[in-house]
């Protein structure tokens, strides 16, 4: 079990968070080809169908971030819902990240994303990062690497 480090806020350098950034600045976006956008939506309809939230302090007394045991009946708070996507999209070929953001309250929040797309417990259905961004006014603060114990990168728009 790993306790969570909240990520950074302070800019480090300019990092779109729909493309991977990688430490030489590269943007690696998933391609068509392999069908990530029917995969997101295919994922994200199966984790949330089984999920209830419920709040890390009320299971473990304290805020913690692990891999649900069942992706078909998950028990637990936005990170586990993001963390379950992300497992699944592994297991599919992609290389999904997380992003940590701000909602629209300024509570801290765990997305799952992939490309231009976002898997939020909090929506019906996948959503554009800029959707959230824009619309739901999300503060998109950190993006993970895509592998599980890389660092975190902050995110700064393009403007």
């Amino acid at each position: 079990m790993r306790k969570r480090t909240v990520p950074s806020s302070k800019a480090t350098r300019r990092c779109l968070p729909w493309a991977a950034c990688s430490g030489r600045g590269e943007s690696q976006m998933p391609t068509a080809e392999r069908g990530y956008l029917d995969d997101c939506d295919e994922v994200f309809r199966r984790v949330k169908a089984g999920f209830v939230w419920t709040s890390d302090d009320d299971q473990h007394g304290m805020e913690d971030w692990r891999i649900p045991e069942d992706f078909d009946r998950i028990r637990d708070d936005c990170d586990g819902f993001a963390l379950a996507c992300r497992e699944l999209l592994r297991e599919k070929g992609h290389e999904p990240r997380l992003l940590f953001c701000l909602t629209e309250s300024g509570g801290g929040h765990l997305i799952c994303v992939l490309g231009k797309v976002a898997l939020d417990n909090r929506m019906v259905s996948v959503e554009t990062i800029e959707r959230l961004a824009n619309r739901f006014r999300y503060t998109l603060v950190s993006v993970s690497g895509t592998k599980p114990g890389e660092d975190w990168h902050d995110v700064h728009l393009e403007t």
